[in-house]
């Protein structure tokens, strides 16, 4: 049903952004122990997997990687303490989103079209948020996975997937 074409990671125009930190308030700690948010969108375009790749996906990382100046906390990762502080989200040069690049041979005309489905035929079009990493100190939690899937000669998905935060939006 989808290949995966390209991994990578986006991240804002260097020297951009630099050190930042959020703390989180008690209202933004609630909304931590929700699953992760998965959003899609999708759009026609009717053209090859060559023009797909030389001009729709150029574009799309480009737009990413500027919007992220703007918001960095979609770079971020939410720094959670093993002791008493609270959260954070943390931001330093470097960061980045996962970006997954995929072509599926699902039937996009049925996924878009406005009648009743199975939902699970949705799932592989939106990204795994990412790993937590257990550093020392902290736990460090992505907040923000990209994920573009390409439909032969009809169309793509934009799949978004993020820790629901209201600071992280």
């Amino acid at each position: 049903m989808l290949t995966v074409l390209e991994t990578c990671r986006i991240s804002p125009p260097s020297a951009t952004v630099g050190e930042n930190s959020l703390p989180l308030t008690f209202f933004d700690i609630i909304w931590l122990l929700h699953f992760p948010i998965h959003q899609l969108f999708f759009y026609d375009f009717p053209h090859s997997k060559p023009k797909f790749t030389q001009t729709a996906l150029p574009i799309l990382k480009h737009s990413l990687s500027i919007t992220l100046q703007h918001f960095f906390p979609f770079a971020s990762n939410l720094i959670v303490f093993p002791n008493p502080t609270k959260p954070e989200i943390r931001h330093v040069d470097g960061n980045s989103v996962e970006f997954t690049v995929a072509e599926s041979h699902l039937d996009f005309k049925d996924l878009v079209g406005n009648h009743p489905r199975a939902c699970d035929i949705f799932y592989p079009l939106v990204p795994p948020l990412g790993h937590v990493t257990n550093a020392s100190e902290f736990l460090s939690i992505p907040l923000f996975a990209v994920q573009v899937t390409y439909f032969k000669n009809l169309g793509f998905s934009i799949g978004i997937t993020n820790l629901k935060s209201p600071c992280s939006l």
